[in-house]
């Protein structure tokens, strides 16, 4: 479940579910695979790099950085 509301100083929030949470992560790890999938088969791009870089920050410090 995924519902936003706004905090007190009245900036949109997103509230996600532990559920949806776990779900986000697992399609991450699956774009990552796709991505170094993609790097085996047809080299290095500076987007790719950039994108696998991104990915591996998340995944080792969490989404609000």
């Amino acid at each position: 479940m995924i519902w936003k509301t706004t905090n007190a100083l009245g900036q949109e929030v997103t509230w996600y579910s532990e559920d949806e949470y776990h779900s986000l992560w697992n399609v991450l790890y699956d774009v990552k695979e796709l991505l170094e999938l993609h790097q085996h088969y047809y080299g290095s791009f500076t987007h790719i790099e950039r994108a696998l870089n991104r990915i591996d920050e998340v995944l080792e410090n969490g989404i609000n950085k």
